[in-house]
């Protein structure tokens, strides 16, 4: 935990958050499931081009079941968040 980098991990999380805000709003996204559901979708794409990518060009990644668990955690992670989002959301159209 000393290793972690705070202010990195605080604005790297409030990015994604409104990353997820402007696609949400830019696609007329609102509610939990619907959130979650586009946030899961989101999340595969970019987990699967990241962690190849890494997988690639670094030694991050010895192989590729680490990859596969890696966008599934992405994948419940960012989901999550964005069944927060569109509720959220939700909440201030009405």
């Amino acid at each position: 935990m000393e290793g972690m980098i705070w202010w990195s991990l605080i604005l790297s999380n409030l990015a994604l958050g409104f990353l997820l805000a402007t696609i949400f709003s830019w696609s007329g996204t609102t509610g939990m499931m619907a959130g979650a559901k586009t946030a899961a979708i989101i999340a595969l794409l970019l987990g699967v081009s990241l962690d190849l990518g890494f997988y690639s060009m670094t030694t991050m990644y010895t192989n590729p079941t680490a990859i596969f668990v890696d966008v599934i955690a992405y994948i419940v992670y960012l989901a999550i968040a964005g069944g927060v989002v569109g509720w959220v959301m939700g909440m201030v159209k009405k």
